[in-house]
């Protein structure tokens, strides 16, 4: 897991403010808080998903499975998005294409192709997936797996990535939050 790169606060005085807001409700204060905690998480996870795919030539599925959500509880009003640090199989490139002379693929959504020579697409007996492998001698077998950058890799380089995902999810989080106090109070009122 790469360091942490994106971190929202929310200011003490504002939460002082809800939680009088809350008093009558038994735990209002982390329904509010998990339930918008957990719902920014998952738009922030959306939003990286998207800004990588603008940024690598990759399926946006192959993106969403690398990254993983850890959710906020009632006591720990905290989520978690973890990007996996594995490098992403060639194959998992938009238009990675077997040619005469080896496989063609594109790792950026605006760079050139390039080819790797020699190199064939193909699923070895022993794991059972496609990938783009090539032969390490001149014999049948041992085969090297071909890869690209790893999704954590990609994030790291990418500081307009960071910068939007930061900025569009401390508004959500405050767009959220009273989403939530509203719901609970119109809830509670109707009792």
């Amino acid at each position: 897991m790469p360091k942490q790169m994106v971190e929202i606060k929310f200011d003490e005085k504002r939460l002082r403010g809800i939680q009088k807001m809350l008093r009558s409700i038994p735990n209002g204060m982390p329904k509010v808080m998990t339930w918008a905690i957990n719902r920014t998480a998952t738009s922030a996870k959306a939003g990286i998903v998207k800004s990588i795919a603008g940024e690598v030539n990759v399926k946006q599925k192959s993106i969403r499975t690398r990254i993983t959500k850890e959710k906020a509880t009632y006591s720990s009003w905290q989520a978690r998005l973890g990007i996996s640090t594995k490098r992403i199989s060639l194959i998992s490139f938009k238009g990675t294409s077997q040619t005469k002379k080896g496989v063609g693929y594109r790792i950026d959504a605006g760079g050139a192709r390039k080819l790797v020579p020699s190199a064939f697409i193909g699923t070895p007996r022993r794991t059972g997936f496609a990938g783009v492998l090539k032969r390490m001698s001149k014999h049948r077998y041992p085969l090297a797996w071909l890869r690209g950058p790893s999704l954590g890799h990609i994030f790291e380089e990418a500081p307009s990535v960071v910068k939007e995902v930061t900025e569009s999810t401390s508004e959500k989080l405050v767009k959220n939050i009273d989403t939530r106090i509203k719901y609970l109070l119109e809830k509670h009122r109707a009792k």
